[in-house]
Formats: C-alpha cells, structure tokens, sequence
C-alpha cells in the first residue's frame, strides 16, 4: 500500500538533530501512513546508525554537495505519497501538526503548499512567512540599511511584520524548514529552481 505522506529531509552535518526531528514524527502524523526519505548531501558528519539501520527510511548519497533545492527534487522523484513534507532537520514537530496539515490540504483543494506556524524552543513564533521580494525592498532587507532602520516598510513588508501568524491565511512565500505540498503541484511546477544552492529557493517555488 502506497503511503499518504512522503516526508524529505536533506542533511549536512546535522546528527544529533535529524534524529530527534524523525522521534518526533510518530505522534505529529497520528494515523496517517508515511515513508522518510533522506538525502545524504556528501556530508562529513556520517548519518548515525540508528538511522541507515532503519528499514524504514531510505537514504539517497550524493557524493557531492548539490544544493538544497536539488537534493529536495532527488528524492521528489522517488516518493509515493500524495503529498510530501520538505522538513529541515533541526524541524521538531508538535503532536498532531502534521496530521492538522494534511487535513487542511484534504478540505481546500486549492491549496498547492502549505506552511505551518514555526516557533523556537521558548515558544516564540518566527517570521516563517513573507512577501515576494523586490529590488526595492532586497536593498533595505538584506543589507545594512536594515540595521540603520530597523522599522523601514521595506523590511516590514517583506517580514509581514503586521500580519496575526495565530491566524490560517493565505501569504506569497512560506519558510523551507518545513513546507507541505501537494505532490501534483510540486511536479507541475517543476519542483525547485536548481539554479539556487541554498537560500531563496523557497520563495522561488512559492
């Protein structure tokens, strides 16, 4: 039987992370069936054992580091879930947050991804959602002039500062630490920009 859920982690370096990301994901998906996909990115620090010992979780190697977004696209081609969770490695998951996401994806059709509310370990909710970047805005957001003025609009706009992140809505970009597509869309647009090693390849996709 095919699984529901296809979920891809790229790793580097990342250990002791990875593995407290997947110990976290059986009571994230509650009854949902899923299969892991990792894909080793030539990474110096070797995946541990408890992880390329399971049977379920299959590991791709690449023998040299390609960039985030084709890794992602790797693995994409091999999945046999309807939807697939792109999932950094230091990404704990809540109980039933992925389970509340599929749901939502099953209920509005019109949905091609969907990101879910990210907070650090305090509780702190992140700026995990946002606008698309113009050269306006790119010259205030990513370089000193942010720090100069740390309240101009550009920055503002970009961050959807004045956006309620405990509110469902729909938003131009989503953070890449944890991205839920639908698998149709995500081939249909061709997955990720490979022409983006690492950075921005999540707004390019959204």
């Amino acid at each position: 039987m095919k699984p529901k859920l296809s979920i891809i982690y790229i790793y580097y370096n990342t250990p002791k992370e990875i593995v407290g990301s997947i110990s976290s994901l059986r009571d994230a998906v509650k009854n949902i069936s899923y299969e892991i996909l990792i894909v080793n990115n030539a990474s110096p620090k070797k995946l541990p054992q408890e992880i390329t010992q399971n049977k379920k979780i299959a590991v791709l190697q690449n023998i040299e580091n390609v960039g985030f977004g084709k890794a992602v696209n790797q693995a994409g081609e091999k999945t046999k879930g309807q939807y697939l969770l792109v999932i950094n490695p230091d990404t704990l998951c809540m109980k039933n947050s992925i389970f509340l996401m599929i749901e939502q994806m099953e209920k509005d059709k019109k949905i091609g991804v969907l990101g879910p509310q990210l907070q650090k370990q305090n509780g702190e909710i992140l700026h995990s959602i946002g606008s698309v970047p113009k050269l306006p805005d790119s010259i205030f957001v990513f370089s000193f002039l942010n720090k100069l003025f740390p309240s101009n609009s550009y920055s503002k706009k970009y961050w959807a500062r004045d956006v309620d992140r405990n509110l469902e809505q729909e938003t131009d970009t989503i953070g890449g630490a944890c991205m839920l597509f639908r698998k149709s869309v995500f081939l249909k647009v061709g997955g990720f920009d490979e022409r983006f090693f690492m950075y921005f390849e999540e707004i390019d996709i959204c």
